[in-house]
Parts: structure tokens; C-alpha cells; sequence
């Protein structure tokens, strides 16, 4: 036998059977969070706008003021004041509760708390010269030891021992360009160019696989490069060859890979221009085999 309801008595209370409305978060805090998000990525532009942002080891911002390093927390609900807490924060030896807090232009508004961590000027002044070689190694492809030694000209006398060594700064120069943002491409640099006897100044950016040297650089003029300095050397026959050069004229495909290998020489630095010269020379003087030289080409 089926048990039949008579009556219901009172009404439910309990709220187990309603749906609950999905909750959204509103636009600011959205915004807020991305825009968060956007100031922790390394090395962005915006780090290199003021002298008083210095980079961390892994490329994100620290804010210095009156000789303390602050590290980025978070920004306020409205998205236009950014929270920045003493580097010791966290710190196992000193947990010191120092806060600051900053504008989107990087101007002071507020300070809380009392450091009680060591002011430390020389590491300071370290980092920023650090800080420095980091930028330039963004923003150039020039080899580490150029940017040493650029810092090191560059920097009081009584700081210059604090910075790492050779080894160390190459390892550093390696890592920022490895995660160099698409945003930040190296900078460009001016070459002279002759095409037809016409003088063309251009720009033309600088290769950034530009390997280590530890020979004294010379000063290196700027190059010249005539277009038709680039012959056909892909003929099947000497005879082919000769009357290239006898016509000076060159098939469509020749030209194109001319002209490839010619912006190919214009953007070398001077440092692989260099060691390119002295394997050439190296190959002129060897008794190899090469392509017999025809009235001073090859």
C-alpha cells in the first residue's frame, strides 16, 4: 500500500532548493586586476620611464626612494594608486612592515610604517647600475663587455669594484634578452649604403646573435657596401662565371641573392665584422681550395 499525503503543515524555510544568482565582479575590479597583472610582466617600457624604478633579478619592478627598495603589491580598488612594500617584507632575518604608496606617474603620496631594515646605499646604486645594463641590453644587441664597460665610465670610481664580473654580466645580458618582451626590439642603427655611385643613409637593426669577443676592438669606420659587389657565384661552369662578370649583368635570382647578402654585411656589428675579416684573411693565406680569382673577384 502507497503512503498518500493528507495535508502539509507550515512552509520550508530552508533554501537548499533555490538556485543561487552567479555573482560577477564588477568592470573596476576586472580592470584593476589586469592592470596588476600588466605591471609585474618583466621588463616592460614603463620600468625605464622614471630613475626611481630599478629592476629585480627577474625583471620586475622595485621603487627607490630616500635609499630603500620597495617591491609592487597590488593597486587600490579605483586602479589609479599603486602599493609598494619594503623588499625585507618577507624577509627571514628582518620582516620590516614599511609601505609606500605611489601615483600611475610614480609620485610619492604616502608612506607607513618605520624601516627597520639597514639603509644600504652602495646596494642601491649596484642595482641600478645593474639595472642599467639590463635596459641597454633590451634596447641595443652590443656585447656584454661593451655594456660593462659603458657602466663601468659611467659610474662613480668608489662603486665600480661592486659590479659583477665579466662571466656574470655576460650570464645577465644572456638571460634579459632571452626574456625580452616582443614590445622592446633592439635599437637601430645607421649605415651607409652606395647604391648606382648615389650616397643612401639608412637604418638597418643590429643583429642580436652577436657573440662574445676578447680581442682589443678597433674603431671601425662606417661600412660602404656597393650593391653590385655581389656577383653570381652559382654558375655551373667557369665559363658561365667569367661572362658574368665580363657582362656585369645578373639573372633575376642572382640579383635577389645579392641583394640578401648585401643587408646581410650592412647590418653586422663591427665586433662580427671584424672576426668575419680575420677568418677571410685567415682563408686567403691557407692553401684550400677556392674559387680561382678573376680580375680581383672571386
Amino acid at each position: 500500500m502507497e503512503d498518500e499525503v493528507l495535508s502539509v503543515i507550515g512552509e520550508h524555510t530552508c533554501d537548499q532548493f533555490v538556485e543561487e544568482p552567479v555573482q560577477v565582479k564588477p568592470d573596476k575590479t576586472i580592470k584593476r586586476k589586469a592592470a596588476e597583472d600588466s605591471f609585474r610582466i618583466p621588463y616592460q617600457q614603463e620600468m625605464f620611464e622614471t630613475e626611481n624604478i630599478l629592476l629585480s633579478k627577474r625583471g620586475r619592478p622595485k621603487f627607490h626612494h630616500n635609499g630603500f627598495l620597495y617591491c609592487f603589491e597590488k593597486m587600490n580598488s579605483d586602479g589609479d594608486i599603486r602599493f609598494w612594500k619594503c623588499e625585507f617584507f618577507n624577509s627571514k632575518h628582518v620582516k620590516c612592515r614599511a609601505r609606500l604608496h605611489t601615483d600611475l606617474e610614480h609620485n610619492v603620496v604616502r608612506e607607513m610604517g618605520v624601516h627597520i631594515c639597514p639603509s644600504d646605499e652602495e646596494n642601491v646604486e649596484l642595482q641600478r647600475m645593474i639595472s642599467e645594463i639590463k635596459r641597454r641590453a633590451l634596447e641595443t644587441s652590443e656585447p656584454a663587455s661593451v655594456l660593462r664597460e659603458y657602466t663601468i665610465q659611467s659610474s662613480p670610481a668608489e662603486l665600480v669594484s661592486l659590479l659583477p664580473s665579466k662571466d656574470a654580466v655576460r650570464k645577465i645580458v644572456q638571460r634579459v634578452r632571452k626574456d625580452r618582451p616582443p614590445s622592446m626590439a633592439a635599437k637601430t642603427c645607421k649605415f651607409e649604403q652606395i647604391y648606382g655611385g648615389e650616397e643612401v643613409k639608412d637604418e638597418r637593426y643590429i643583429p642580436e646573435n652577436v657573440e662574445e669577443h676578447d680581442y682589443e676592438q678597433p674603431n671601425f669606420p662606417r661600412r660602404i657596401v656597393k650593391k653590385h659587389d655581389i656577383y653570381n657565384v652559382g654558375s655551373t661552369s667557369a665559363e658561365e662565371f667569367e661572362s658574368a662578370i665580363r657582362t656585369s649583368t645578373l639573372n633575376a635570382e642572382a640579383d635577389a641573392f645579392g641583394a640578401h647578402v648585401a643587408d646581410f654585411l650592412r647590418n653586422l656589428s663591427p665586433s662580427c665584422m671584424y672576426r668575419m675579416k680575420i677568418k677571410f684573411e685567415r682563408l686567403m693565406q691557407s692553401s684550400m681550395p677556392r674559387i680561382e680569382e678573376i680580375e680581383g673577384k672571386y
